[in-house]
């Protein structure tokens, strides 16, 4: 595992996050780029593309009580965390995000799945 699902594999385990509290499924990446191809868009504008910012918190209570061999080490309260202006991609792509824990489910089903294929070669 590395990359982006590495760092939060690692926070998981580390008791505080390793990075910041903004993810974007790449579903949703994806679609936007779609979106960006049948959209009249003014020459230079620009997209943040991510979920609007979530809870490290909730990401533990969700990683416990659903997946408890990940043995997740967060503990609360975690301070800081980023914000997000995501409106232009909303208003002019017309972009839902998918939600935080769709998107850790998602994640974690995945890297499971890898996990026990590796494992069982």
């Amino acid at each position: 595992m590395d990359g982006i699902n590495a760092m939060f594999w690692d926070s998981l385990h580390s008791g505080k996050p390793t990075i910041p509290n903004t993810w974007v499924d790449v579903r949703d990446v994806a679609e936007a780029h779609l979106r960006a191809l049948q959209t009249e868009i003014v020459s230079g504008t620009e997209f943040i593309l991510s979920a609007p910012a979530g809870s490290w918190e909730r990401v533990g209570d969700l990683v416990r009580r659903k997946f408890p061999s990940v043995r997740c080490q967060l503990k609360g309260p975690i301070e800081g965390g980023w914000t997000v202006d995501t409106t232009a991609a909303e208003r002019i792509l017309g972009m839902q995000w998918r939600g935080q824990d769709e998107m850790v489910e998602a994640v974690l089903e995945q890297q499971l799945k890898l996990r026990e294929a590796v494992t069982s070669l």
